[in-house]
């Protein structure tokens, strides 16, 4: 979750208003910091779910019909908890 709210918030205009490919590029980086240890309690997703995340967080911003108003936090991890299986489930086991 804080994958994709922090690249919602970086990618929104009315947050850092950073363009969505590079920064998108940047969270490549997220290869080196993901694990796929699934039973260790500091399992902090796969590399492709924290990529996907963060993606999902910016495409949330390209799809809002008023680009010029940010969603409240609550309202982005909400909807985020609905897609967290779908996001997810290809690295889930």
């Amino acid at each position: 979750m804080a994958d994709a709210l922090g690249t919602y918030f970086t990618v929104h205009k009315q947050g850092e208003a950073l363009n969505k490919a590079y920064t998108l590029q940047d969270l490549r980086t997220f290869y080196n910091v993901g694990d796929c240890g699934f039973a260790n309690p500091g399992h902090h997703g796969t590399p492709n779910q924290r990529y996907r995340s963060a993606a999902w967080g910016a495409d949330l911003v390209k799809s809002a019909d008023d680009q010029g108003h940010i969603l409240p936090s609550l309202t982005v991890a909400g909807a985020f908890d609905k897609a967290l299986p779908e996001l997810v489930a290809p690295d889930a086991n």
